[in-house]
């Protein structure tokens, strides 16, 4: 970047290369609503939600309207991110006179491996405030709240703060937030410790369009990180009507919005949510993103409620060599040995072992486990065992007896699948030949069954 001219080049090659990275595959575009939305939870009216999985089950904090009409947060847990069980109101309104005495509410919700760390908007004018818990449920509000308030910002942001996230990316807090004047924007703020923040001299970054589903306002929606750029599902407003679209960002400051927005749209007339739906939060679980919306049929906002969303990654194409190439099914061996090859820009050492399954049957045994060249093409593959009886009898429970009795070989494709440490999925699958060699014609085709489906 020692001269402008390459300055420019590298800024242009950084943002083609997010955006290909973004929306080269369907991951965080084509999503797909859940079909028992929206989900059954306390009290009726429910709003902002914030999702994280932690030690192995999801929670949810979210803000809920109580028959009085104020705002205040509340928690709920999940084994699938789907049916939750209520846990009740867990950060309450301010004292009055203080500066969140009139609602708490958006929570946004990190853990820093010892603590719970919380953000959240309080009272009419908005100001977003920290709160700390142990656990959770049992929350203490920072003493010198708020932490981030309006203005002072080039008059953007003089109205008050709505809609905000937070990322933590190793070393800074992150928040990007709503500045609520004429229109709503989203700017971004950073932190060395989460109380702390500076306003960045260039916001607002992301605004609403000239024209079409985003002209009126944007909302900041929730964002992740991937190898290389930010991506953050915004919510956009034309007229009454909120839908939900997709940005890239290499570093956090400078969007690119997705030219096919919205990504996912209202429901059809009638629907719970077929007035506005805002993306709320995101998780990444196994071979998915799932997301959290808040959605409503009433524009003035009285049918709240919060669905979820789905949508797959990509799955990693792998090459797969079984050893032996011919499995002999009277065989008492001990093993079926894999090598799976991972393609370019993939590391083996990162397979979680554990979650590798042949035909998604037979797990692979823990150990042995080697990293090594079996093929000899310079490209490292990882050899990992199946037990030899578990396969033989998972394949004589899934193939035509008959055929096989009366070929004695046939040929059968298995398929072995698995996870990266990050998630990530795989597959790859092998052709093999199959065998049952007979020691004279008088054997039966049940004697054949008697003996290797013991």
């Amino acid at each position: 970047m020692r001269r402008k001219s390459t300055a420019l080049i590298l800024v242009g090659l950084i943002f083609t290369l997010c955006f290909i990275a973004a929306t080269g595959s369907s991951i965080g575009i084509d999503w797909t609503k859940h079909s028992g939305n929206p989900l059954e939870l306390e009290p009726d009216r429910t709003v902002e939600s914030w999702v994280v999985f932690h030690e192995g089950i999801f929670k949810m904090w979210f803000t809920g309207i109580d028959s009085s009409g104020l705002h205040k947060i509340y928690y709920a847990t999940s084994s699938d991110g789907i049916s939750w069980t209520p846990h009740g109101m867990v950060l309450d309104v301010g004292v009055s006179g203080s500066w969140d005495e009139s609602s708490v509410r958006r929570p946004v919700v990190l853990f820093d491996g010892t603590i719970y760390k919380m953000w959240y908007l309080g009272s009419h004018i908005h100001k977003i405030g920290l709160a700390t818990s142990p656990d959770g449920i049992v929350w203490t509000k920072y003493s010198g709240n708020p932490v981030l308030v309006p203005g002072g910002n080039g008059g953007w942001d003089d109205g008050g703060l709505g809609e905000f996230t937070v990322f933590f990316n190793g070393t800074t807090y992150i928040m990007w937030y709503n500045g609520v004047v004429s229109q709503q924007k989203i700017g971004v703020a950073t932190s060395l410790d989460g109380i702390s923040w500076t306003k960045y001299s260039g916001n607002p970054v992301l605004i609403p369009g000239s024209s079409g589903w985003d002209n009126y306002h944007v909302y900041t929606g929730p964002v992740i990180r991937n190898e290389t750029c930010y991506q953050m599902w915004y919510s956009g407003q034309q007229g009454s009507t909120v839908r939900i679209g997709l940005a890239t960002s290499p570093n956090g400051f400078s969007w690119t919005k997705y030219s096919a927005n919205p990504i996912l749209d209202v429901g059809p007339p009638g629907a719970w949510d077929s007035a506005y739906i805002l993306a709320m939060s995101t998780v990444e679980k196994a071979d998915k993103l799932m997301m959290w919306y808040w959605g409503g049929s009433d524009p003035a906002g009285r049918t709240e409620r919060l669905g979820l969303a789905t949508s797959y990654l990509p799955c990693v194409p792998v090459e797969v060599d079984l050893d032996p190439d011919t499995l002999n099914l009277r065989s008492r061996g001990r093993w079926i040995t894999c090598y799976i090859e991972l393609p370019e820009g993939y590391d083996v050492n990162d397979i979680n072992v554990s979650t590798v399954m042949l035909d998604d049957t037979v797990p692979a045994e823990l150990s042995p486990t080697e990293v090594g060249d079996y093929d000899g093409d310079d490209i490292p593959d990882l050899m990992v065992k199946f037990d030899r009886v578990e396969v033989t009898s998972y394949i004589l429970a899934n193939v035509d007896m008959t055929e096989l009795f009366e070929k004695r070989f046939m040929t059968i494709t298995l398929t072995i699948t698995g996870y990266l440490d990050d998630g990530t999925p795989f597959e790859g699958s092998d052709t093999i030949r199959i065998g049952m060699p007979m020691r004279g014609r008088s054997w039966r085709f049940l004697e054949i069954l008697e003996i290797f489906t013991i």
